[in-house]
């Protein structure tokens, strides 16, 4: 349970975080690609058996990675501008909603069952992004914050993918000695990515890297870099099954979320998106319980 703890933590200090980005003009992108420099070294520096370049090559896991790191970066970038537009309570509730997902996928996947209860708790789940991210209509008059509505849909699947596909490799791929390994090649994979990206932003609009954007980099790699492989670690050693630890950590991030975004951030949360909070954490116990 500690590691679970540790990764519940480390995942809202994301969000916080992202916050602070938009309070102190940090440039998202260039703090995203030092931040998977920090995640990526403390992945090696973990590593009990380091690889050569040349074994790297030839692990069987690698393409994959490769793939998941650009889902890593893309979403991390509509993660900060999301968390920053539309607040840290409502973005953790897009994104951790998408633990109905990778409880589907153990249907198919890895044979499991879905009770009435679960089933019950995905709808709600559903029902818990539509009114959680809710925003006001006033608040959404124009084309650019209709836009901004998308956003949670978007991080919703694609966090939801992410889940499936690390479940996926802790299941099939990766024995414990190597869950280091994996992360860190994640988060290097992730940065380099983010090198072809700020490539075409300082083609396109002349932008280059602060020491601010450094620094704020290097805040946050530290707790991804948590939220990942203390999650990993988890899914490895807890006697929970994954059905159970999804939801868990899920319910906790949503919960300390909303708490920072009110007394951190002073965000309001109207009636709607109260319900939709409710909705998410009650969705989260009755997946978990079902």
């Amino acid at each position: 349970m500690a590691y679970l703890a540790i990764s519940i933590f480390s995942s809202t200090a994301i969000f916080i975080i992202f916050k602070w980005f938009d309070h102190f003009k940090v440039n998202n992108l260039y703090a995203i690609i030092t931040n998977y420099i920090v995640a990526g070294s403390l992945g090696y520096a973990l590593t009990t058996n380091k690889l050569s370049l040349a074994e790297v090559g030839e692990v069987s896991w690698l393409l994959p990675t490769i793939g998941i790191g650009f889902l890593f970066i893309s979403l991390f970038q509509v993660m900060a501008y999301t968390a920053q537009k539309i607040g840290v309570s409502r973005v953790s509730i897009a994104v951790k909603m998408s633990v109905v997902l990778p409880v589907i996928a153990g249907v198919w996947l890895y044979k499991e069952q879905l009770s009435i209860v679960v089933i019950s708790g995905i709808i709600l789940a559903l029902l818990a992004v539509y009114l959680g991210t809710k925003k006001p209509a006033t608040a959404v008059g124009n084309k650019k914050n209709k836009l901004l509505l998308a956003l949670p849909i978007v991080l919703f699947f694609g966090n939801g993918s992410i889940d499936v596909l690390l479940k996926y490799a802790q299941h099939f791929w990766l024995d414990a000695q190597e869950l280091a390994t994996f992360s860190g090649l994640l988060f290097f994979f992730a940065f380099l990515w983010g090198i072809v990206f700020g490539i075409i932003q300082i083609l396109r609009k002349g932008i280059f890297p602060t020491a601010k954007d450094i620094i704020a980099g290097v805040v946050l790699g530290v707790p991804n870099f948590g939220s990942i492989y203390f999650l990993l670690k988890a899914l490895d050693s807890s006697t929970l099954p994954s059905a159970a630890i999804y939801p868990i950590n899920n319910v906790a991030i949503v919960g300390l979320s909303a708490i920072a975004g009110v007394f951190m951030f002073k965000e309001h949360l109207s009636r709607i998106n109260l319900i939709g909070l409710f909705s998410a954490i009650m969705s989260i116990i009755l997946i978990a319980y079902g």
